[in-house]
């Protein structure tokens, strides 16, 4: 997955239930299995596993995901991420059938812990693989549908009928009243009369906003 997100901003992932949810999106699309699902709730007995998902993009391998939230990872130390993923997986492989464990988290990548999922891989004869934060939200800007669902101002969640470019040239042009007001098609007067403010003012105006702000509740991740 790539790790550049520009020009994309992902939205606030704030606890453990956002997350698992976050890294259940990635899975179905990662994966291309959209009946991808958590497992369990909380307070249920989940045996290390958080998700489950078949790679129906290749092998058609079980995949499980352990989903581990850290409000500040750049605290948290690798002897302490390394025993999680050793017992999370330990716990998954006496509870589950798979062949691919990930333990997806918010820690940023490090080569010891690539290098102990290699390890485990060998070890277990399981598929090891871990997501950092930065293949998650690479995974965001290499996905429209991601981007639709939880990239802030994202370009694929609304219709761009202008171009920026269009409008910004329009800021020192002059309009004209006649030529708006008669509707003579001419050197964009129509544009530039909406632009400064000739339109008349419509009297369901208010009613459109109202329910724009009804239908796209969200304005950081749908565009009106």
């Amino acid at each position: 997955m790539s790790t550049s997100l520009e020009p994309y901003r992902i939205i606030p992932i704030q606890n453990d239930d956002q997350f698992e949810d976050f890294c259940c999106e990635v899975a179905r699309n990662f994966f291309g299995d959209f009946a991808a699902q958590r497992y369990g709730r909380d307070g249920q007995w989940q045996g290390g596993i958080d998700i489950k998902a078949t790679n129906y993009r290749s092998d058609r391998k079980k995949v499980v995901i352990q989903c581990k939230y850290k409000n500040d990872p750049k605290n948290f130390k690798q002897s302490a991420a390394k025993k999680e993923i050793k017992e999370t997986l330990d716990f998954a492989i006496k509870s589950h059938e798979f062949e691919v464990f990930i333990y997806a988290s918010t820690l940023e990548r490090d080569t010891i812990l690539q290098d102990y999922a290699v390890y485990l891989s060998s070890i277990y004869k399981k598929q090891v693989v871990i997501w950092f934060w930065n293949d998650l939200k690479g995974a965001v800007r290499f996905y429209p549908r991601l981007q639709r669902i939880y990239a802030e101002g994202s370009f694929n969640s609304g219709v761009q009928l202008l171009q920026p470019d269009f409008l910004k040239s329009l800021e020192s042009r002059q309009a004209d009243p006649f030529h708006f007001y008669t509707a003579k098609v001419y050197g964009d007067q129509q544009w530039l009369g909406v632009f400064k403010g000739l339109a008349a003012q419509r009297n369901c105006m208010q009613a459109i906003d109202a329910m724009l702000d009804t239908l796209f509740a969200k304005p950081f991740l749908e565009k009106k």
